[in-house]
Parts: C-alpha cells; structure tokens; sequence
C-alpha cells in the first residue's frame, strides 16, 4: 500500500496486539509511530480545509453583499435619472418630496454605468465561483 493510497477495508479493524519478540516489539512500535504521525499529518490537513471552508464562506457571503449593493445603487442611480430628481427628506415634515433635487445624467453616462456594473457583478461572482469550487486539474 502507497502513502497516498487509502486504507483497505481489511487494514480497518481492532488494535493488534503487540509481539514478544524484542525485535518485533521494536518493528511494531515502529510502524505504530509512523501511523501516529500519518494521522496527526491527516489531522492538520482536515483542520487546513475546515479553515478554509469558512474563509470561503466568509468571502462570498461579502462579496455577495458588495454585489447588492452596488446592484441597488445602479437601480437608484438608474430611477433617478429617470425620474429626473433625487428624493431627498423635506426637513419640515420628514416625509419624502420628490422634485428636490433636479438629476439629469447623458444617456452615455447611464449606459457606461450599467455597463460598469453588469461586467463587475458578473466578474464578481464568477471570481467567487471558482473560489468556492476549484478545478481538480
């Protein structure tokens, strides 16, 4: 059996016993401390992907939030151009006026903008998709 090679099921079973001869005591204890080290090793490995699952977790989720904000941004940029104002709270009766604040963006601005957006929220969660499943080659 190779080091990378998983166990046989016929490996799997319960703690052999130790010999009595001297140098098969030695052989065993041996091979029983290379296995103690292969399953500290196998350890450390798991506890590596376990902090990296919540890296990763961590990352998209920010990542997925930065993509609705900066999506709702464009939305609003987008209604108050169309609108042709900005709502702003009138200080008097705290409610919402329209026609505050006059906005007018070209018709170039807004396409860019749009633009801009689409490209960064598609390479946005195409960077985190292939964060979050890597290719095995």
């Amino acid at each position: 059996m190779t080091e990378d090679a998983p166990p046989d099921l016929d490996d799997i079973g319960a703690e052999p016993v130790p010999p009595d001869d001297e140098d098969a005591k030695a052989a065993y204890q041996g091979e029983l401390e290379i296995l103690q080290q292969k399953a500290k090793e196998h350890g450390l490995r798991n506890e590596q992907l376990e902090q990296s699952i919540k890296m990763r977790r961590l990352l998209s989720g920010r990542v997925f939030g930065l993509v609705v904000a900066s999506l709702v941004a464009c939305f609003v940029l987008v209604l108050a151009d169309g609108s042709g104002c900005i709502p702003l709270p009138a200080p008097e009766t705290c409610s919402w006026s329209p026609g505050s604040l006059d906005f007018d963006l070209s018709d170039t601005v807004m396409v860019s903008v749009v633009a801009a957006v689409t490209i960064q929220v598609i390479g946005l969660l195409y960077a985190v998709t292939r964060s979050l499943f890597p290719s095995k080659g």
